[in-house]
């Protein structure tokens, strides 16, 4: 008895020890795994720009007038633009600093989430025509500052106050750099006030903003004809009015009318790098891609390091069957820009077409996470669930269920009813998006049918 008590426990012992070697190697491992990739990732982009790197902070609005706010933001913003112009310093882009508004935001902890050794924060007070300006750059190491400043000028000083700034932050940082420090391009005030309105309404990414927005810059313009920025700001409101499914402009009228005012744009300003990057958006939407990889490499030549940019050209290399560059950018991009929900989104959707579903889920669900309204993403990560190895179209379902983009969530409905043998169901979801989407989700309707085997209608689509 004993011995057999004894075998009993040996095996038991043998069996929770084998039980956690495959745990450990099938489950644990894989996690580790990732988690150490993705530190060196981290740790090979701090490496490469060493301490030459920084988060540009939403500056606080301290005017008594809450509805300044946008010029509070929009002063960072264009903080932040003149310093990604510099080749030599790591700008962290706006979707994930401007996560950080706040008083009180933790200065260490702000840093270490947007994987930075700097931080430019700052505060705006405006009244009548005069604004006050603080701005201090912070080591995040020491959580000591560098350089503080407060300006108190006329509203006309505005870019006077901006250059300022751009080089005290160059000069804190001990930059040596191959050009001149980047400098603004000044505009009439009141023509200035108004493009800084219409470009907050945008990051609404609604149909309601982008017409407003589109009201906003065309004032500016009629007050400032030559204003190149305000050109391509409205020709990029215009191309993702018209191409949006919910956009309220017929398509090919809009993408025309909105290169036409990037192109303008160019006319004033040659070297003006989003315009060459909305021509680039707009040639994408048209499905002219060798059009768009020229304006990309373009705009890339001009700002180098521009995440914008580099998240629209790693878009366009996946979907030219290049995923594998297309991934590695992504990658990159996500440690550039750690709490950008559309830069997750689009590396889940890299993932996807090289078949890593399990990590195009995780992303997916990371830029859900980030930005709980995002719509097409439930649908994404119910996609995964058919698109696996093992489909498990109920998860699909229930996934797809919730998404709050209706065309996509057509879409999805009419393909995980069918895998789920829901014959009726399906028609009537595919019928739905027919009846309501049929000119301007051609292509997705094609491809529901493909996917049920229907093919001669996938054709037809």
């Amino acid at each position: 008895r004993a011995h057999r008590m004894l075998d009993r426990a040996i095996i038991v012992a043998l069996g929770l020890a084998v039980s956690y070697f495959v745990f450990d190697k099938l489950v644990l491992d894989p996690v580790e795994d990732e988690r150490i990739a993705q530190q060196a990732r981290s740790e090979a982009l701090a490496d490469s720009y060493g301490d030459n790197s920084i988060a540009v902070l939403p500056f606080v609005n301290r005017s008594s007038d809450v509805e300044q706010q946008y010029f509070s933001d929009g002063l960072a913003e264009e903080l932040l633009n003149l310093l990604t112009a510099v080749p030599e310093l790591r700008v962290t882009s706006r979707s994930s600093s401007f996560l950080f508004r706040d008083d009180s935001v933790d200065i260490e902890e702000a840093a270490r989430k947007l994987n930075v050794a700097h931080i430019l924060e700052g505060s705006v007070r405006r009244s009548g025509g005069r604004i006050r300006v603080t701005a201090q750059l912070v080591g995040a190491r020491t959580n000591s500052a560098l350089w503080s400043e407060v300006y108190e000028r006329e509203i006309d000083d505005v870019f006077a106050i901006q250059d300022d700034i751009a080089a005290s932050v160059v000069s804190g940082l001990q930059l040596t750099i191959l050009g001149r420090v980047p400098r603004s391009d000044p505009v009439d005030p009141e023509a200035y006030s108004l493009f800084l309105q219409a470009r907050h309404l945008e990051y609404r990414n609604s149909p309601e903003a982008w017409d407003r927005a589109i009201e906003l810059y065309q004032q500016a313009l009629t007050i400032e004809p030559e204003y190149a920025e305000a050109l391509a700001g409205l020709a990029a409101s215009i191309r993702d009015q018209s191409s949006r499914t919910a956009g309220s402009m017929a398509i090919a009228e809009g993408l025309e009318r909105a290169a036409q005012l990037a192109n303008r744009a160019l006319e004033i300003n040659p070297n003006l790098a989003i315009a060459y990057s909305a021509l680039g958006d707009i040639a994408s939407a048209s499905r002219d891609f060798r059009g768009a990889a020229d304006h990309y490499a373009k705009a890339l030549s001009l700002t180098p390091t521009d995440p914008g940019v580099l998240l629209e050209s790693a878009s366009l290399i996946t979907n030219l069957g290049r995923a594998e560059e297309g991934v590695r950018i992504q990658e990159y991009l996500v440690e550039r820009d750690p709490l950008n929900p559309r830069a997750y989104w689009l590396l889940g959707y890299a993932y996807e077409t090289v078949g890593r579903w399990r990590d195009a889920r995780d992303a997916f669900e990371t830029a859900l996470v980030l930005s709980p309204e995002m719509g097409v993403v439930r649908m994404a990560i119910g996609l995964t669930y058919l698109e696996q190895d093992k489909p498990e179209p109920l998860k699909a379902l229930e996934s797809i269920e919730q998404d709050n983009n209706k065309v996509w969530k057509l879409v999805g409905l009419t393909l995980a009813h069918h895998a789920l043998g829901n014959a009726a169901e399906s028609d009537a979801a595919l019928q739905s998006l027919i009846d309501d989407y049929a000119d301007e989700a051609a292509y997705n309707i094609g491809a529901a049918y493909a996917y049920r085997g229907d093919v001669d209608e996938a054709f037809e689509w």
